[in-house]
């Protein structure tokens, strides 16, 4: 039997707009920005994936405003293992 995996999608609002930044280093985030804000939003497989992210946002010296937790987008099925 398969076990259900559960991945969180997440909001994070940062100060100043950085779209372009983002997007040449992270992948698989939807970026937006606009009037000195930067939305990102990001799909995660569990908070050490979310705190990972979060420290790369550190590094970058970026401030974060705002987190949100959107739920759950997708429940999916681990492949079975014989």
């Amino acid at each position: 039997m398969s076990t259900p995996s559960t991945t969180h999608r997440y909001r994070i609002v940062v100060r100043d707009e950085c779209a372009d930044l983002l997007a040449g280093l992270f992948e698989g985030l939807t970026i937006e920005s606009g009037a000195g804000w930067t939305s990102v939003e990001a799909t995660v497989r569990d908070e050490s994936e979310l705190y990972g992210l979060l420290d790369r946002f550190e590094a970058l010296a970026l401030h974060i405003v705002s987190l949100n937790d959107l739920g759950l987008p997708h429940l999916t099925r681990q492949p079975h293992s014989s």
